[in-house]
């Protein structure tokens, strides 16, 4: 300490520290020790240094290089932080959300209801033109079932109308499991709309 202490004071008294005017570089040499001077070698400026005046006051600092490891950690630990910066204003925003649109925890719970309600009969009205639609299939493997008992082949209008069943029954069902999960999912976000606005009303001392 007291070798770094004596090279500054020797450094600040020097003929180059008297300068009328201009800009100097401070930095820590391989020594350890703090220099002073007009002209920053190549090996110390990925190191970090300061700018400064002729007063010793600074003018800007220059954070030392990150390479390597260290580097791949400083930019995992950005993005962890611009993650989590991301969520809460999310989050935030969500809470806000909840708090414009109702008012008790029972509007909530009301508005599910008639939601859920309302896919409900979505979800029934699809079932019911599958059971629909495979009857008719039924029918028409039945009928080509007969012909093909006669030692004819079905005709090419059956075989056509049986394809268009199989695929509107592919496509139906598809729709309704698409209309249950959205089912599933809407209950879900309605479940965690009820908890967090019972959290919000506990946090501003209300009751829920």
């Amino acid at each position: 300490m007291m070798r770094w202490f004596l090279s500054a004071v020797l450094i600040l008294s020097s003929p180059l520290w008297a300068a009328a005017s201009g800009e100097y570089y401070r930095y820590i040499n391989d020594s350890g020790i703090l220099v002073i001077d007009n002209d920053l070698p190549v090996k110390y400026a990925s190191k970090g240094y300061d700018v400064i005046n002729k007063h010793g006051r600074v003018i800007r600092h220059v954070d030392a290089q990150v390479t390597g490891d260290a580097l791949l950690a400083a930019k995992a630990a950005q993005k962890r932080l611009a993650k989590e910066d991301n969520l809460r204003q999310a989050q935030e925003q969500y809470d806000m959300s909840l708090l414009r649109r109702y008012s008790f925890v029972t509007d909530i719970e009301a508005e599910k209801k008639r939601k859920i309600r309302e896919m409900e009969i979505s979800v029934s009205i699809l079932k019911g033109n599958l059971n629909s639609v495979r009857s008719e299939l039924e029918s028409e493997y039945e009928k080509a079932a007969q012909v093909e008992r006669t030692g004819r082949a079905p005709s090419k209008s059956q075989v056509s109308r049986i394809a268009n069943l199989e695929k509107k029954i592919t496509t139906t069902e598809d729709m309704l499991n698409k209309r249950r999960a959205a089912r599933d999912i809407t209950s879900l976000e309605y479940q965690r709309s009820i908890e967090r606005f019972k959290e919000l009303q506990v946090m501003r001392g209300r009751r829920p």
